[in-house]
């Protein structure tokens, strides 16, 4: 099988193993792969996060290998970001937003 890079999202993580859907590929099909925590070269497995990787073939079917995790943005701080780049666009300083003068 040749080597192919591809990029997707971790679904879910059962402790030492779980499952990635890949992005769209060029014929538009998504793929679910399995990883091991051992494919795993960076990064920690938090469901949601972004993966790039890999993709292998074992007698069991696709598997990521080569896995690098990059966090997922939590709400919190997406809304954080958010708040303060339209204070940037709106010329407020951080003072301001928050409140003071």
């Amino acid at each position: 099988m040749e080597v192919r890079k591809a990029t997707g999202t971790l679904l879910k993580w059962f402790g030492s193993f779980g499952f990635i859907k890949t992005d769209k590929d060029e014929h538009g099909i998504y793929r679910d792969l399995f990883v091991h925590c051992t494919a795993i070269v960076s990064g920690h497995p938090v469901p949601g996060s972004r993966a790039s990787f890999t993709i292998g073939e074992t007698k069991k079917g696709l598997v990521a290998v080569n896995v690098t995790l990059e966090p997922r943005m939590t709400t919190v701080a997406s809304d954080a970001a958010n708040a303060a780049g339209a204070a940037i666009l709106a010329g407020k300083t951080s003072e301001e937003t928050r409140g003071g003068n």
